[in-house]
Order: C-alpha cells, then sequence, then structure tokens
C-alpha cells in the first residue's frame, strides 16, 4: 500500500512539474472570452387586441415610438398574484384620468395561460389598459433588468426616461403626484 502511495505521488510530481514546464517555454495565447448570450434588447410586445408595442430598453432608457411621448407605466404581473390584482383598480382610476398622456402596458409573467383565461382575468378584473401575452413578455421581463419579483413596474416618463422602479405594490399617492405634476 506504501509502495502504491509513493508511485502515485510520483506521478502526480511529473505531471505538475511537466506542467510548470510547458507553460515557461510556451507564450502566453489571448483567448476570447465568449459572454453569456447577450440580453436582446429590442421586442415587440402584442396585446390581446393585437395592439403592438415595440419596445427598446437600455441604460434605463425606454424607446418606443407607440409609448414615448406619454409617461409609461409597464408593469409585470400575474393572474394569480394578489398584490397585482390589488393594483388593478388603482391602475384602471388613474388611466382613465390620465388617458391622453399616460399609457400602462401590463405584461402577463406567467406561461400556460390560454387566450381565453386572460380575457376571463381581464373581464373579471374590468382591466381598463393594454395586456400583452406570449413567450416575448419574458424576453421583455430579461430586458427590464431581469424581472424576478412581481409585480415589479417602470415608470418612464414622456421622454423615456426611467423614472421610478417598483418591486411590489405601486404607491398610488406618488404615481398620482408624478401623472399631476407632469401632464
Amino acid at each position: 500500500m506504501k509502495k502504491f502511495y509513493t508511485v502515485c505521488l510520483a506521478l502526480l510530481g511529473m505531471i505538475f512539474f511537466s506542467a510548470c514546464e510547458q507553460s515557461q517555454t510556451k507564450k502566453a495565447q489571448v483567448v476570447e472570452v465568449k459572454e453569456a448570450t447577450p440580453v436582446q434588447q429590442s421586442v415587440t410586445l402584442t396585446s390581446l387586441d393585437d395592439k403592438r408595442f415595440e419596445v427598446s430598453f437600455s441604460n434605463n432608457v425606454l424607446v418606443s415610438k407607440e409609448l414615448n411621448g406619454k409617461i409609461t407605466l409597464i408593469n409585470f404581473f400575474a393572474t394569480w398574484c394578489p398584490p397585482c390584482i390589488e393594483e388593478i383598480p388603482v391602475f384602471n382610476k388613474l388611466y382613465e384620468e390620465h388617458r391622453d398622456t399616460f399609457e400602462i402596458v401590463g405584461v402577463l409573467y406567467e406561461r400556460d395561460k390560454s387566450k381565453e383565461e386572460i380575457l376571463a382575468f381581464i373581464k373579471e378584473h374590468n382591466i381598463q389598459f393594454p395586456v400583452t401575452l406570449g413567450e416575448e413578455n419574458f424576453v421583455a421581463a430579461k430586458m427590464f433588468n431581469d424581472v424576478k419579483k412581481i409585480p415589479e413596474s417602470f415608470l418612464f416618463s414622456k421622454e423615456g426616461f426611467l423614472f421610478e422602479k417598483y418591486v411590489g405594490v405601486v404607491n398610488e399617492k406618488i404615481l398620482e403626484e408624478y401623472l399631476n405634476a407632469n401632464k
């Protein structure tokens, strides 16, 4: 047994020293490190009524010909989420009051929901703003700083600059004050 350990130790020593020796004689190589797949910076979100929002988000700036010019709230939500449901009446109220200057896009962050199920949810909660459905929603979630919690919302100025990021229920008073001050 002692002989076995001695042989193993000798082999490891030869491998170690030969590796050191080889690295001393070779020139250093520059190896191109490939990053993980980059996050897509542009996506087309499609609402249930076929309204399309081409959106790009980079460096905390939202660019969208459909949304820029209005204060915009991008809201990631799920149908099973109580805080998400709690926000809906607030969003409906503010959306109706500020329709000319404010847009809300509800981004369903949930898979395996049929269009019929989502339409029933919209009807049950009387959702007044566009709700998007599909795999593009998950691309958007990655694009918007890798959304992981819901509800998660992003409030943008008319010019597309990120004003506030909300994780959890949006504060109605703060949102309303912002809308009133930036008509």
